[in-house]
């Protein structure tokens, strides 16, 4: 949250795209409210999202930001 209180970041990590579209099925009701509360302006992906989780998170205009080169566990 920046000093103002007028943009946030929020970062997450899973294990995996099914992990992800889990949690999104968990959260659903909240993150509707919250995006009608406020104004989500970038949805950011980084790794290699499943077609079904690019399916997901197509509604947000999310950007995938692919690896493709480093390192990776």
């Amino acid at each position: 949250m920046n000093s103002e209180e007028t943009e946030c970041w929020i970062c997450e990590h899973y294990q995996d795209s099914d992990a992800l579209i889990e949690h999104a099925e968990h959260v659903s009701l909240r993150l509707k409210v919250l995006m009608e509360l406020s104004d989500i302006r970038t949805a950011l992906l980084l790794g290699s999202p499943s077609p079904e989780l690019r399916r997901v998170l197509a509604p947000l205009g999310a950007q995938v930001l692919e690896c493709f080169s480093g390192f990776c566990r």
